[in-house]
């Protein structure tokens, strides 16, 4: 079967790494696919730049003010042009894709009835660094599988590399009021919609991780952004837990967000917070503690085993505790230590 395919592709001061990523797409083998770019207010000449792709009859260039990488992609999704094709995908304007990515994700779709396809990525440090060569594997998984492994991190929560029916979104659009994490959240939504999802292990995908100003999601933790993680979480709660099979991933759901919370509580610089933000971890706390949901947390590691017992013990000294613990430990989770 023949899919036509659309590139959704929000643009913010990229003006030093757009060429790439849109030559990449614009050298596609595969020729049925739609582009569309969302000038997100930049301040560069980004736009200007972008318009030089017009001479391609399958390029659509959108002009909106800045509101962010949400904003952008639901401008994106709320356009007519989705309408006229049949899968969705999104790229970052720092990323790239090999010339017959398109070839091989319409093959591994053929004969294929499914919602979404899931493929890997290739983090790339260096512009000439290219996709491992694979042999290709597929596995076709039903949707309430695919959701508990994309709520349990089996299955990566990026946005990129992936593909849905555009039926899928018609009712799911990116949250604008938060700024990290609001494509994982975005992501598990539009998997609970799925019946079924292809899995891949295509790697074709190149995640730019040279140090750009663009690269601003591989920079260090901030207050906000750990709100942000714990907002999508209270998100992720409220958006499931009215459904029917609720109960049935309510353990795993609260096992993310417990991990995630006790991850993150020593993250925050208590000392840069503002009112605000300390009303709101409090506020959470609390909700937290209600829900009971520590008791969904079963450790599977040693460094998880001390977050949960240091939390239930001694709840109010946990996060000198684990500052502590960390620090001796820094060796062995130095990624965890700012």
């Amino acid at each position: 079967m023949h899919y036509r395919f659309c590139f959704i592709v929000p643009v913010y001061n990229a003006s030093n790494v757009l060429h790439r990523s849109f030559n990449s797409i614009f050298s596609q083998n595969y020729k049925d696919l739609c582009v569309i770019a969302i000038n997100d207010g930049s301040t560069d000449n980004s736009f200007d730049l972008l318009k030089e792709f017009e001479c391609h009859d399958n390029f659509y260039l959108l002009n909106k003010k800045n509101g962010g990488a949400s904003s952008a992609r639901n401008f994106g999704l709320n356009s007519e042009i989705v309408k006229n094709c049949d899968y969705i995908s999104f790229i970052d304007a720092d990323d790239w894709i090999p010339s017959d990515y398109l070839d091989i994700i319409s093959s591994l779709l053929e004969k294929e009835s499914v919602d979404a396809i899931y493929c890997k990525n290739t983090v790339c440090k260096n512009y000439d660094e290219k996709p491992e060569k694979l042999l290709l594997a597929k596995e076709k998984i039903d949707g309430k599988t695919a959701l508990d492994k994309i709520i349990s991190s089996n299955i990566s929560r990026l946005l990129m590399g992936k593909f849905w029916k555009k039926e899928i979104w018609e009712n799911i659009r990116f949250e604008e009021d938060i700024k990290w994490c609001e494509d994982n959240l975005a992501c598990i939504f539009a998997t609970s919609k799925c019946q079924n999802v292809l899995l891949s292990n295509y790697n074709g995908y190149c995640l730019n991780r040279i140090s750009t100003q663009t690269s601003l999601t591989r920079s260090k933790f901030t207050n906000n952004k750990i709100i942000d993680s714990l907002v999508a979480d209270k998100k992720l709660l409220t958006n499931f837990k009215d459904l029917d099979y609720f109960e049935s991933i309510k353990d795993l759901l609260y096992f993310e967000i417990a991990d995630n919370f006790l991850s993150m509580l020593p993250r925050f610089k208590w000392k840069q917070m503002n009112e605000e933000q300390k009303h709101f971890v409090k506020q959470y706390r609390k909700d937290f503690n209600k829900l009971k949901i520590l008791k969904s947390y079963k450790p599977n590691s040693k460094n998880n085993k001390m977050k949960k017992i240091f939390y239930r013990i001694f709840p109010h000294l946990y996060i000198p505790l684990m500052k502590v613990y960390l620090h001796l430990n820094k060796n062995k989770y130095r990624y965890i230590v700012d």
